[in-house]
């Protein structure tokens, strides 16, 4: 039997520079988790100190209740990007 994920990534882009700015995921209940989690939060030095993680992290948490039903929510993070 093929299992079928469903999971949502945000990124933000800069396009001009073509990097990442920031980064997670939203993983349904039960696969990392007994709750619906957001894991692999990072956000590249660079672009630190200016709210781009906070907005992404709303938009992340809003996802999870609409798309999830996400009455609670495990956050996982990564240490800072090593060079």
């Amino acid at each position: 039997m093929e299992r079928i994920l469903s999971l949502f990534i945000f990124i933000f882009l800069d396009e001009i520079a073509d990097e990442i700015m920031c980064y997670c995921r939203i993983l349904p209940r039960g696969l990392s988790y007994p709750e619906v989690s957001i894991g692999r939060v990072l956000t590249n030095e660079k672009y630190r100190k200016k709210g781009l993680a906070r907005k992404m992290l709303l938009q992340a948490i809003e996802v999870a209740k609409e798309r999830f039903k996400a009455k609670e929510i495990t956050i996982g993070a990564q240490n800072y990007l090593k060079e």
